[in-house]
């Protein structure tokens, strides 16, 4: 069997696809994937094998330490500082994950934002070339590249992937919400 892989999606804007991308995108493609929500404001709001705050992060990097099968960590912006500090102190933690993925929107403020989490992870010892940005909630694909422009250049930047990849807003997306 492959080693597992540990994905962790964050940043510090709330409403960006998150957990919807952790639950209908991820979980979906890593059969027997295990999901960790690490969340205080919209708990119970997933279908998560594990709900926990940012105080009890030290639990889940414990379970990451010795994970058998593929983990999602799905980080709510409410608790990414005490995620971010523990992982300051505690650098050796960044190993257990393999990649860091960041929904951005277009919102001006989503893409501050997601700028702020790239420069926070690098600044704790994230490798830049495990941190992949996906553009979501894209309502007009003929003007993401003038949406997403700042993101883009500081991303090149820095080394860091914004996938080709995009998710448009439709319909259906809002009505897997509210299942």
């Amino acid at each position: 069997m492959k080693s597992p892989l540990v994905i962790a999606l964050m940043n510090y804007s709330g409403n960006v696809g998150k957990t919807t991308i952790a639950k209908n995108l991820l979980r979906p493609r890593l059969p027997g994937a295990q999901s960790i929500q690490i969340e205080s404001i919209n708990s119970g709001d997933t279908h998560a094998d594990y709900e926990v705050t940012g105080k009890q992060f030290e639990l889940v990097a414990k379970q990451l330490a010795l994970a058998v099968k593929h983990t999602i960590v799905d980080v709510g912006s409410s608790n990414i500082e005490v995620v971010r500090n523990y992982l300051r102190q505690r650098p050796q933690i960044l190993s257990y994950f393999d990649l860091f993925v960041l929904p951005c929107t277009a919102d001006a403020k989503q893409v501050r934002d997601t700028i702020a989490t790239i420069t926070e992870l690098i600044e704790c010892g994230v490798d830049p070339r495990r941190v992949a940005v996906i553009k979501n909630k894209i309502i007009d694909p003929t003007i993401a590249d003038i949406e997403f422009a700042a993101l883009d250049v500081y991303a090149e930047k820095n080394n860091v992937r914004v996938l080709r990849e995009q998710i448009v807003e439709l319909d259906i997306y809002q009505a897997l919400h509210n299942l």
